[in-house]
């Protein structure tokens, strides 16, 4: 049973997080809010984890990091409304600090989240995915929890025009991302596009179809086929429409080179509401 002391520190970070949480229900995210996730907190914790290091004092530091993540991380799997004011006002010092328990143990048997229940701007959206974009965490399963939890997708078919694009498509770990020389994606459900990229530069298409090709050689749909021996893909297809419409050409590469693609030659996310 925790002492009074340590339902004092309990109460306290309690207090904060409580004030952060209704912070962002009436006023949304301050620009100090947007600082402290750009300043490497959500990179910390959706990031690929820090390598251990040969060195001492790097270790302890490493150390320090791993731990403060799984800390941040456990929060984000009882729920991603709470983990959002549990990241912005706790930083990653008090996570590491064995001390800190207490409050955890708190925290993750909670019998409901439901007072944590945030319902954040599409502007606010956008942020977590220019952040994600620059830190290169766009693939990581837990910012995709939680732009699915605190942004739910329309389940409208998006009106599209005729437009380069990216979408990705599929279940993790199977998703991959299909290249599509128009927006003329209705052979696609809506429910099975995580994300849709276009607006490429004119001069960056020659080395965007290079920075792709080794995708399609690495992409799933490619190694089935390798294991089954035959000697044609699938992973092209070209649609030739009626009248003097453009063409389309839908290209499978690895999800891997497609966000990196994405990341490279600057594509605009589009919206599917």
């Amino acid at each position: 049973m925790p002492s009074e002391a340590s339902n004092a520190q309990i109460n306290k970070f309690l207090t904060k997080i409580d004030d952060k949480s209704l912070q962002l229900k009436t006023t949304s995210t301050t620009r100090g809010d947007i600082e402290i996730l750009k300043n490497s907190r959500l990179n910390l914790i959706w990031g690929e984890p820090n390598e251990q290091s040969d060195r001492q004092d790097e270790s302890a530091t490493t150390w320090r990091r791993n731990r403060a993540r799984r800390v941040y991380l456990e929060v984000q799997a009882v729920d991603n409304h709470l983990f959002l004011a549990f990241a912005l006002v706790i930083p990653p010092t008090v996570c590491a600090n064995t001390s800190f328990n207490d409050v955890m143990e708190h925290l993750t048997r909670l019998e409901s989240y439901e007072s944590y229940r945030l319902n954040l701007s599409p502007a606010i959206k956008k942020i977590f995915k220019l952040i994600a974009a620059e830190q290169g965490f766009t693939s990581s399963r837990h910012y995709l929890s939680f732009m699915q939890t605190l942004f739910p997708q329309s389940t409208k078919y998006p009106s599209f025009t005729h437009e380069p694009m990216l979408i990705i498509t599929g279940e993790e770990p199977q998703r991959e991302l299909k290249m599509v020389a128009t927006r003329d994606v209705t052979n696609f459900k809506i429910a099975e596009i995580q994300f849709a990229y276009s607006l490429i530069r004119l001069e960056d298409i020659p080395a965007f179809f290079e920075t792709i090709q080794q995708g399609i050689y690495t992409s799933q749909q490619v190694k089935k086929e390798e294991t089954q021996g035959v000697e044609t893909s699938s992973c092209v297809t070209v649609i030739v429409l009626t009248g003097q419409k453009d063409g389309t050409c839908n290209i499978i590469i690895d999800r891997k080179t497609a966000m990196e693609a994405i990341h490279k030659f600057k594509l605009s996310d589009l919206k599917l509401e």
